[in-house]
């Protein structure tokens, strides 16, 4: 019996709410400008709202991959997506147009980025999990490669396309269109994903091509019940490799960051660029590392 593929059909769903991920990401940055002309804030309140994503992302981190391996990433996956959606689709909702005060629109952007990053914090736990069930040790580093490219592809495509609608339609559409198709692609994920052992759509011979090659085929068999003590703590962290991956890790995302935050601000108010040629002029970042991760991801395979 030839195996089936599902497994590439599950990396494109990962490639998809990756995108939609970091496009929920990115439409803050894209209506900054914007948003800080309408409310009048001062660059340092701008920083803050900024900020707000990554602090409560950061904290979320830990205890969320506690409730991964209890409750499997179906239902904590697809539940962030239209919750971290719904969020974004509400900033839409901070125009003064319908808040008396731009104090009271301004809490409630710091309110809906918050809770935004503490949606997201499943994402790439999830991700993660999913590869680790899904592919076999020799496939994973090229599968991972691909929906983490996702992030810069999405990010190339979609960033010239927020800012027309930004420069369009008004600063709320982008966050209407982006929470909308966030909500929908969560609600298909609850209904259609589930671990290989579990889908109709993967037959035997595909299971077995898994599991033999390392994957789990079951998120219960990737599930470990041995509780984590300070000792094992204490182990991981004398390890150089570890913290050679703690260092690469902050360089990557602290750079990343600024992309995703004050590069746009910086083309529109330092350059004195329209949104629309910033939108244009952010792409080649992202195009750049959407290249290297897509090569890294081959040369470690």
């Amino acid at each position: 019996m030839k195996a089936s593929r599902q497994r590439l059909f599950i990396l494109t769903l990962l490639f998809i709410v990756t995108a939609i991920n970091y496009m929920d990401r990115a439409n803050l940055a894209v209506a900054g400008s914007n948003i800080q002309n309408d409310f009048s804030l001062t660059p340092t309140q701008l920083g803050l709202l900024f900020s707000m994503f990554t602090w409560a992302y950061a904290a979320s981190q830990i205890p969320v991959g506690y409730v991964l391996d209890r409750i499997g990433s179906r239902i904590l996956y697809g539940g962030a997506i239209i919750l971290w959606s719904i969020f974004t689709f509400m900033m839409g909702f901070a125009s003064h147009h319908l808040f008396a005060t731009a104090t009271a629109s301004f809490a409630m952007l710091l309110a809906c980025r918050a809770l935004i990053g503490v949606a997201e914090a499943p994402s790439f736990p999830s991700n993660t999990k999913i590869i680790a069930t899904w592919f076999p040790d020799h496939e994973r580093a090229r599968a991972t490669a691909i929906y983490s490219s996702a992030q810069y592809i999405g990010l190339a495509l979609l960033t010239p396309a927020l800012a027309f609608i930004v420069a369009n339609y008004g600063w709320e559409m982008s966050f209407y269109l982006s929470g909308g198709a966030g909500i929908l692609f969560g609600i298909y994920w609850l209904m259609y994903y589930r671990d290989p052992q579990h889908s109709t759509a993967v037959n035997q011979a595909e299971l077995d091509y898994i599991k033999a090659g390392g994957g789990y085929g079951s998120e219960n068999q990737s599930s470990v019940s041995a509780k984590i003590s300070w000792q094992n703590i204490k182990f991981f962290l004398s390890k150089k490799t570890i913290w050679g991956l703690f260092i690469t890790q902050f360089a990557c995302s602290s750079t990343l960051y600024f992309f995703l935050t004050w590069f746009i601000v910086y083309l529109e108010k330092g350059l004195h660029l329209s949104i629309s040629k910033a939108g244009i002029g952010a792409m080649l970042p992202y195009i750049m590392a959407m290249l290297g991760v897509l090569c890294g991801g081959t040369l470690s395979d």
